[in-house]
């Protein structure tokens, strides 16, 4: 039998951390919530859980995640973290921006313009994956043997 796909209630631990995190934001991410505030037609969310790991902002119409990045962010430890996660978040068809803290807080109307080119569209589109049962195949669809 087929083991079903995994639904976000499976990650507990990342739904409670998401919960503890939006209660404690740092100063970068209220100032970052009050800039994707004025983002218009799309609902951005607050430490949005994705599997085990959790994200500073996400908008799912947009599959857009944005990272709110302090100086730790820079250590060779989170670089190699924050890696893994943007590719986690790849995988599942998502984009992640990320904005230092400086930024958000010292310059908002160049972290709005950001934000602002990511759900416009200026970045190519994720890749859709395969319905159940179509695999990759070598062989263009236009050159496949329709007798098979």
């Amino acid at each position: 039998m087929a083991r079903a796909a995994r639904r976000q209630r499976d990650f507990p631990n990342a739904n409670d951390r998401a919960k503890r995190l939006r209660r404690t934001p740092t100063p970068a991410e209220r100032a970052m919530w009050r800039i994707l505030d004025d983002v218009p037609g799309f609902h951005f969310r607050r430490q949005v859980a994705l599997g085990p790991l959790v994200y500073d902002f996400g908008e799912h119409g947009a599959r857009l995640l944005v990272e709110v990045d302090g100086g730790v962010h820079d250590m060779p430890f989170a670089i190699d973290r924050d890696k893994a996660k943007d590719e986690a978040a790849k995988a599942l068809g998502y984009h992640v921006v990320r904005v230092p803290n400086a930024i958000v807080l010292k310059e908002p109307g160049l972290a709005l313009a950001l934000i602002l080119q990511c759900v416009r569209g200026d970045r190519p589109p994720p890749p859709t994956p395969p319905h159940k049962g179509e695999g990759s195949t070598d062989i263009p669809p236009a050159q496949r043997d329709p007798a098979r």
